[in-house]
């Protein structure tokens, strides 16, 4: 395994990739602008380096930059989180140009593959001994409302994705309409938790695995029970004068009470994910996690997460 990781992201998602670095027993390095310099994709890291400005061009987004704070600190792998460095094949370029090896698949050889978004995703993870299949998600969106459920089954659609990945090294999401291939992502998805807790896997600790070149710790299995997740977003930037989250689910944050929302970021505050031995378990439990968040200072989607879940049988 590397000893040192530079984990190319930053909010809920940065915080819950550093935490499987620092699990496995590596240095995780994140990156920042000057508005992030107490943000907790920063102090949770053993170390941050600041990038630039708040522009996002000038700083997260700035490849040479990036890579040289990789170089700087002494990482020998680069994780690009979830956003859109991680499709972005001019920065794995970078990065393999600089010495470094890059966390995921290569996003120039997923490309020729891409189209139209599918209603089901595959999650593939691409090793040399052949692909293997973790999990199916889907994702339900309405307005605001953006809601991760883990899906059944579904064995044409399994082996349609396993083709569709074939050849390629990392974890990668098959976008599927049934089992016609409509696009394929070669990153984390901001859902993946609800695989994770339905198939018992760290799909982040598998990446980093693949690309130090060991064998992957999970095996193919059908899941236990359902998983059902949802995102939480800020309307607006302010300061958090109140931030609680709910007990007994997974919840990635990457906010504390305190902390400001900027204006030029994502304005991802946090993501939960239930589980359930039936959906209906799952779904009662998302009900109440999202009911029991506490979030003032800042505008969010809370209600209408509320108000899709009451929908959704």
């Amino acid at each position: 395994m590397f000893e040192t990781i530079l984990v190319a992201h930053r909010g809920p998602l940065a915080v819950r990739v550093v935490r499987t670095v620092q699990r496995v027993g590596a240095k995780a390095v994140t990156v920042h602008s000057d508005v992030d310099d107490r943000a907790l994709h920063v102090t949770t890291a053993d170390e941050s380096v600041l990038l630039g400005p708040a522009d996002p061009a000038r700083s997260y987004l700035d490849v040479d930059r990036v890579v040289e704070a990789a170089r700087r600190t002494g990482a020998q792998a680069v994780h690009p989180g979830c956003g859109a460095l991680a499709e972005a094949a001019g920065f794995a370029a970078a990065v393999r140009d600089a010495g470094l090896v890059w966390v995921g698949p290569d996003p120039s050889r997923v490309a020729r593959s891409t189209g139209s978004r599918g209603r089901t995703g595959v999650t593939v993870l691409g090793s040399p001994d052949g692909g293997v299949v973790v999990g199916e998600h889907v994702v339900r969106s309405s307005g605001t409302a953006a809601l991760d459920e883990s899906g059944p089954p579904d064995e044409s659609a399994r082996a349609a994705a396993v083709r569709a990945a074939a050849g390629i090294a990392g974890l990668v999401t098959v976008e599927l309409d049934g089992d016609v291939v409509r696009r394929l992502v070669p990153r984390l998805q901001a859902g993946h938790r609800v695989t994770e807790l339905v198939h018992g896997v760290d799909l982040v600790e598998q990446q980093l695995l693949l690309a130090a070149g060991q064998p992957l710790s999970c095996r193919p299995g059908r899941g236990v029970g359902v998983a059902m997740g949802a995102r939480v977003y800020a309307a607006g930037a302010g300061q958090l004068t109140a931030f609680e989250i709910p007990a007994d689910v997974c919840v990635d944050v990457g906010y504390r009470k305190g902390d400001r929302v900027q204006p030029h970021y994502d304005p991802l505050l946090a993501l939960v994910t239930a589980h359930g031995a039936t959906r209906e378990q799952a779904l009662d439990a998302l009900r109440a996690a999202v009911a029991a968040f506490v979030v003032r200072g800042v505008d969010t989607n809370l209600p209408a997460l509320s108000a899709a879940l009451e929908r959704t049988s």
